[in-house]
């Protein structure tokens, strides 16, 4: 009876698939946003880190809280990798003292320095900042997760985030990381995310630093009853108390030092705060900009190029921070010379939104490699086919097949946080290949927009026809045996394929037809095909569903 219950429960939530996940995670976030306590077992996977490596990934973790004030947090495993772990920390208001059970000594937590992470779980516990900073949340479909013992049906939400405040880097360290994808698998119906995916490059740029994190909860209790005990800090017999050495004060030694033909480069000075731009703000971008800054003898700016980029108007807050900047000239055997500095502009993410945007136009690069798209629900074979067909003899009413609820992330470019209606995009791509501006009324907004800002709506269709653009042939399909399989069910099969490549290549030896071979004879009849031949093949394929 369970088991039938559960399959029914999972297809009423796949037919969810593609809504709007928002007001689920706001749920989910009013759920913990009210509690007194509460307390959390899992694991705490690190898939990739730019901190800590590879090593072992597993680490089992416990966070108990108290009248958001009193926190405990016990983190196990990864023995081999992190000289610290196992570690628990007790945190009382002001007060956090951590203790290692390897080394067998504890030490106070400095509260306003980096240990300060101690006393926070972030991300693994605690969701009530979920429903921040959002920039879309889909629900792609329903799921299952083990959660207290048993297999238990949730709600899958992929979001995207402008920054999360609170992220868990690595077990007592905690940051802050903007455009963040995260993928969640929710118990709808006690608003308690059971496993939690995170991917986000901890900085922008050409090589960021890169994070993934999973966790998934065995058990999440909501107002237990604590006892006022896990919150005292006792050291256990046989510890001893650790104290980290101060750095040393160190004074610059101003005496001359007698130098023959050396030669020092420029330096600035009197180097400002720089500003943060709004486009960066809104797109949760932080990292270093560096700066090639060519300065004459008499420490005058001549020039000045972008040799690290962030784009989104950091490079340009950069440059304006270096050119209200004073530089001592570069120097060889005591005289002054020119020179190029190198000037290193470090952007981390501000509390408060800048009050104005940027003074004319903004730079917006690609995003890091490394992230995926959110796809809202993959177009199935005969989208997918339609798509192709649309494309390749460009018919709108092949686009008008495609179903309305059809996502594909990026035209199959997985680099960007692209995500729209494949049925819009093949519109979209009519328009431009034809040059008909009528197409772009049916280009439709889409939840996140294009990496550059300017999202595939209508106004950016009419600008693409309007400039002239040449239309590119062709749509690779996503999974050449789907295609072929849709190509079957439209009556052919490998013997007529085979013909076709025995015809077109005569000379090739007759092998087994690959699922590709189908998509070679369409992309043939297509660029080569007879007018009649062409239309009755874009009738055939309109005549199934």
């Amino acid at each position: 009876m369970r088991a039938l219950l559960l399959l029914l429960w999972t297809g009423l939530a796949s037919a969810q698939s593609g809504s709007d996940g928002l007001p689920l995670l706001r749920a989910v976030a009013d759920n913990f946003r009210n509690l007194t306590a509460y307390s959390v077992e899992g694991h705490f996977s690190l898939e990739s880190n730019s901190l800590l490596g590879a090593g072992e990934q597993d680490l089992s973790f416990r966070v108990a809280s108290r009248f958001s004030r009193q926190l405990r947090v016990e983190f196990a495993g990864g023995e081999k990798w992190i000289t610290g772990l196992p570690f628990v920390a007790v945190c009382d208001g002001p007060t956090g003292w951590v203790y290692y059970e390897k080394i067998k000594m504890y030490e106070k937590v400095n509260l306003a320095g980096w240990m300060a992470g101690y006393c926070a779980p972030g991300t693994l516990s605690g969701f009530e900042h979920v429903a921040d900073n959002v920039r879309s949340a889909v629900i792609t479909g329903a799921s299952q997760a083990q959660f207290e013992g048993r297999l238990e049906p949730c709600v899958v939400v992929e979001a995207l985030y402008r920054v999360i405040e609170d992220v868990k880097i690595s077990p007592g360290v905690i940051g802050k990381i903007g455009r963040v994808s995260r993928k969640m698998c929710i118990d709808e119906g006690r608003k308690l995310i059971l496993t939690d995916r995170l991917e986000a490059d901890e900085e922008a740029g050409s090589h960021p630093p890169h994070i993934v994190e999973a966790v998934s909860y065995d058990r999440i209790e909501r107002n237990p009853r604590l006892s006022p005990v896990l919150f005292e800090f006792h050291p256990p017999e046989g510890f001893t108390e650790m104290h980290r050495p101060k750095e040393p004060t160190s004074v610059p030694d101003s005496r001359p030092r007698p130098c023959v033909n050396c030669f020092t480069e420029p330096e600035p000075v009197s180097l400002e705060r720089p500003e943060y731009s709004q486009e960066a703000w809104d797109e949760g971008i932080q990292g270093k900009v560096i700066l090639l800054v060519d300065v004459d003898p008499e420490g005058n700016i001549r020039n000045i190029k972008v040799r690290d980029s962030l784009g989104w108007g950091l490079d340009e807050k950069a440059i304006e921070t270096v050119r209200n900047a004073r530089f001592t000239p570069a120097s060889k055997g005591g005289q002054s010379v020119e020179g190029t500095a190198w000037v290193e502009i470090t952007f981390s993410l501000p509390d408060k939104r800048p009050d104005l945007p940027s003074v004319g136009p903004v730079a917006r690069p690609k995003p890091s490699p490394w992230l995926p798209s959110t796809v809202l629900k993959p177009p199935t074979d005969l989208d997918d086919f339609f798509n192709v067909v649309a494309t390749n003899f460009k018919s709108a009413a092949a686009c008008e097949r495609i179903d309305a609820l059809a996502h594909g992330g990026g035209g199959g470019d997985r680099r960007g946080f692209e995500v729209q209606t494949l049925q819009s995009k093949c519109y979209l791509d009519l328009a431009v290949g034809l040059h008909d501006a009528k197409l772009c009324d049916r280009v439709t907004p889409v939840r996140v927009g294009a990496v550059d800002g300017s999202g595939f709506d209508k106004e950016y269709c009419l600008n693409l026809t309007g400039l002239g653009h040449d239309f590119v042939s062709g749509r690779i399909p996503n999974g050449m045996e789907g295609f072929a399989r849709v190509m079957q069910k439209l009556g052919y099969d490998d013997a007529q394929i085979a013909q076709w490549r025995a015809r077109r290549e005569p000379s090739r030896p007759q092998a087994t037809i690959t699922p590709a071979d189908y998509w070679e004879f369409v992309e043939d009849l297509a660029l080569w095909g007879s007018d009649r031949d062409r239309a009755e093949f874009v009738r055939q394929a309109l005549s199934l569903r």
